[in-house]
């Protein structure tokens, strides 16, 4: 019989209570895998509403298809540090992370696909990007939406180029979403990271590990921006992130960006037209966010986490 490894999933979550149900049925019930080798954990990051008790209930009425656990100190740790709580209370070899508005296509064997992965052992990540954001939410969503769909899609295009890593390359691309749990020491200073996801890639690369783009998996998020405010706090935040990182890893920010506008323009023929004028508007947002990034990089990790609330359809 085939040895599956345990695969440990930790979705934080920080006011959720809109959407963490319908989460915890996708990790719970859609998401394929044997019982008892899967756990998930949610992350209760400080919340000021009734995720908690959502939670709770869930995993009252749920608890023997799979072990589900909670963290929860009352505390507001942020993304970073609630990922690294999390960790502590993780048994799995392998672990997932999933943010609370985040879905995978073919949850039937996507963690056997992951599995698989891991079967070499010098496989220490692996990153998938949002190459499912589906017609139907383009339609659905307001222009600044349209704008950051696309924006993703071009991203993921670009990035695809750099895989497999096995040297923390020049310009910021990892954005590891699956990991070996022994590479990572949970006991680290989370309270100066933003872009844990990339903090966790240099992790894996400095011991020699390579990440690898896996791609067929796909995945889509309900939390996508749709107003001026909630596109330019989250670009902020994501820039900053990248800044501080600089500040510790040769990394060129503005470098990473001017290659992936030239990336566009190199292959702009392909593009629809409202999809390019939703673009541009959307560089108009970006820019002014990473010139508030730049002026404010040296700001507490807390002043630059601002979280708007999710408008969802």
């Amino acid at each position: 019989m085939m040895r599956y490894p345990k695969i440990s999933i930790i979705t934080p979550a920080y006011n959720e209570s809109e959407i963490i149900e319908k989460t915890m049925k996708h990790l719970v019930n859609e998401l394929k895998y044997p019982s008892r080798k899967k756990e998930i954990i949610i992350g209760i990051d400080g919340c000021t509403d009734n995720t908690l008790d959502i939670v709770k209930k869930f995993i009252k009425e749920n608890r023997k298809k799979c072990v589900i656990k909670i963290d929860c100190d009352g505390k507001r740790r942020g993304m970073a540090g609630r990922m690294m709580s999390m960790l502590k209370k993780a048994k799995g070899e392998i672990v997932l992370k999933m943010d609370a508005d985040m879905r995978l296509h073919s949850p039937g064997n996507v963690l056997y696909k992951i599995a698989d992965a891991f079967k070499d052992p010098n496989v220490g990540g692996i990153v998938w990007f949002g190459e499912d954001f589906s017609k139907t939410l383009q339609a659905e969503r307001s222009f600044i939406a349209r704008g950051e769909i696309f924006a993703n899609m071009l991203v993921s295009e670009f990035r695809k180029q750099f895989y497999p890593l096995t040297t923390i390359p020049p310009v910021p691309t990892l954005s590891v979403q699956c990991f070996r749990r022994k590479l990572i020491n949970p006991n680290i200073d989370a309270s100066k990271i933003i872009c844990m996801d990339d903090e966790i890639g240099y992790m894996i690369l400095k011991k020699k590990y390579k990440i690898i783009y896996l791609g067929d998996v796909s995945v889509y998020f309900y939390g996508v921006p749709i107003t001026v405010q909630q596109l330019f706090y989250q670009k902020r935040r994501g820039i900053s992130g990248w800044f501080k990182l600089s500040e510790k890893y040769d990394i060129r920010v503005i470098g990473y960006y001017s290659r992936i506008f030239y990336f566009f323009l190199k292959n702009i023929s392909k593009y629809k037209i409202e999809d390019i004028i939703s673009f541009f508007y959307w560089c108009v947002i970006f820019t002014f966010a990473m010139i508030d990034a730049k002026i404010k990089k040296n700001y507490s990790v807390t002043k630059i986490w601002v979280k708007t609330p999710r408008k969802l359809k």
